[in-house]
């Protein structure tokens, strides 16, 4: 399975998605992810989370983020497909399977922002998109309804890893809160630990 991954900061995927990801890629799959904004801190930790998880991650050099609310025009989104298409991923827009992304109610105003990125890119290159649960944004206030499933049973520790490659940007309470909403994600597969994601379009 090839993913593109687009997410607002260095470390959305590995704390939503981290123990698909590894699961994925040790299957043989590709995972990318584009992230659009940088941090000194996260960044530092990039090098080990890939290494980790077994995906590729790059910075788009963008001020979209900077904006409270930006507007999604032509040009903003031709400009994301252009990046996508020439950057070091040896795979174009057209090739992934599917393109994950966060969830348009998630209350962080950054994940919003991504959202609506891919929304609009989808008037312009058909896609199958996925919305990842991101703890905790998507679990106060939020009308998140999974569809899809990932059993992290055998992957769980590797995503810890990847989190705590971020050092002190996170605590013990933060770690716990993950673990335990993977522990609640499993009891609906009857796993120990699974990841959800939310299908919104789907191409047969």
């Amino acid at each position: 399975m090839n993913v593109l991954v687009i997410t607002a900061h260095a470390d959305d995927l590995e704390i939503s998605m981290g123990g698909s990801v590894k699961k994925w890629t040790k299957d043989g799959g590709t995972v990318d992810n584009i992230i659009l904004t940088t941090d000194k801190r996260r960044e530092d930790a990039i090098d080990d989370t890939t290494r980790i998880l077994g995906h590729q991650a790059i910075f788009y050099p963008s001020h979209l983020l900077e904006t409270a609310r930006p507007v999604m025009n032509h040009k903003l989104v031709k400009d994301m497909e252009q990046f996508i298409n020439t950057c070091q991923f040896t795979k174009q827009l057209k090739e992934y399977d599917y393109v994950i992304t966060h969830w348009k109610e998630d209350w962080h105003q950054d994940h919003q922002t991504c959202y609506n990125l891919v929304r609009s890119m989808q008037r312009n290159q058909p896609m199958q998109v996925m919305y990842m649960e991101s703890y905790p944004y998507c679990n106060k206030y939020s009308n998140f309804d999974p569809n899809v499933f990932v059993n992290i049973t055998d992957t769980q520790t590797y995503k810890e890893d990847s989190i705590f490659a971020f050092g002190d940007l996170f605590n013990v309470a933060w770690i716990k809160g993950v673990k335990g909403l993977d522990t609640y994600r499993g009891s609906f597969i009857k796993a120990d630990y699974a990841e959800c994601f939310k299908l919104d379009t789907m191409i047969l």
